[in-house]
């Protein structure tokens, strides 16, 4: 392995790291802290949240693609086992990315009460935030697993 490769999968690496740990921060702190009370508004909370955190989801976005198109260059045709687990790696960011546009252009607009123009009142009932709640656990699990098979793909 080559110093190119190991930057692009240390970056890699750390890219889905912030990620997963925007999420699962998400998911075990501020969406129970909410959910228990934890503020009379958690639509703006949990808006105020995400403004706050998309810079670095998308920064380690972007991070991710391209050290995963530089890994992919480095590694393509190299062993025949790698392919398939790079295909199913694929299939979840793929599904990931699908969520995360749920939750940024849906779920969360709704919760703040701005889905709709003119603008509607931000939740105030702390059951309505569990769509975002089951979406975040479930953005939270498909990183870590993104995580494993960029581990598995590392060793194929």
């Amino acid at each position: 392995m080559n110093a190119l490769s190991v930057g692009a999968t240390w970056i890699h690496a750390i890219a889905i790291v912030v990620l997963l740990g925007y999420y699962v921060t998400l998911s075990l702190v501020v969406l129970p802290w909410l959910s228990s009370g934890g503020s009379t508004e958690p639509g703006r909370v949990i808006a105020a949240v995400e403004r706050r955190a998309l810079p670095w989801i998308l920064v380690s976005i972007v991070l991710f693609t391209v050290t995963g198109m530089v890994l992919i260059a480095a590694h393509s045709g190299s062993n025949p086992s790698w392919t398939p687990l790079i295909i199913v790696k694929h299939l979840v960011v793929v599904a990931m990315v699908i969520l995360g546009i749920v939750i940024d252009r849906v779920l969360v607009p709704r919760a703040d009460g701005t889905w709709w123009t003119p603008a509607v009142v931000p939740l105030t009932d702390v059951h309505d935030l569990q769509p975002i709640v089951l979406a975040s656990a479930a953005m939270s699990s498909l990183g870590a697993v993104v995580l494993l098979l960029t581990a598995a793909t590392q060793l194929a």
